[in-house]
């Protein structure tokens, strides 16, 4: 997830994807599912845009969620269903927001890899230079995005911050480290 504003303490949202096919998934891990991925980016959103609004200063916020979000693939049907509530909430927030110039409307997909996390970057950087902060959906394509970040002068965490989630052990040895949640 990417968010133009800085945020102190971060916030994120998770990937928690299914393993097991439908007929096999249990009521609690369809839950965690949407809870992590869907409900943690609605509360990051529900935090982040009071503080935009208060400080009059408008901004953005862009979501980087999963591919499956788009084109599902088989067992993990809970997975693509949060990363599709998560395009959903988006687009509401958009419309909800729209008259006092936040823009929630911008949202890229990735695999999860450090490549996607570049990839998305790239395109995010295109459409929104000015971007303050960083909410990647995994501690690898947040990586993937601090690489870009560097590469086009950006100095992180002083020009954007950028947050993961996973607290995996690479984000203590990315350049600079990663703030990640766990």
């Amino acid at each position: 997830m990417i968010l133009t504003v800085r945020l102190r303490p971060p916030y994120s949202t998770a990937a928690e994807p299914m393993e097991r096919g439908a007929t096999s998934r249990t009521d609690e891990a369809w839950r965690r599912t949407l809870d992590i991925n869907a409900t943690g980016t609605f509360l990051c959103c529900t935090y982040a845009l009071p503080l935009m609004l208060e400080g009059k200063r408008g901004g953005r916020v862009v979501n980087m969620a999963s591919i499956a979000a788009e084109r599902p693939k088989p067992f993990v049907s809970a997975y693509a269903a949060s990363k599709a509530a998560i395009l959903a909430l988006t687009r509401s927030l958009a419309q909800e927001v729209a008259a006092v110039e936040v823009d929630p409307a911008l949202v890229e997909t990735g695999n999860f890899s450090t490549d996607s996390g570049r990839v998305a970057m790239q395109a995010l950087l295109a459409r929104v230079p000015d971007l303050d902060g960083v909410f990647a959906a995994n501690d690898l394509m947040a990586i993937g995005a601090q690489q870009v970040l560097r590469e086009t002068g950006r100095d992180v965490p002083g020009d954007v911050a950028v947050v993961g989630f996973d607290d995996i052990d690479a984000a203590a040895h990315a350049a600079p480290p990663l703030t990640t949640v766990a």
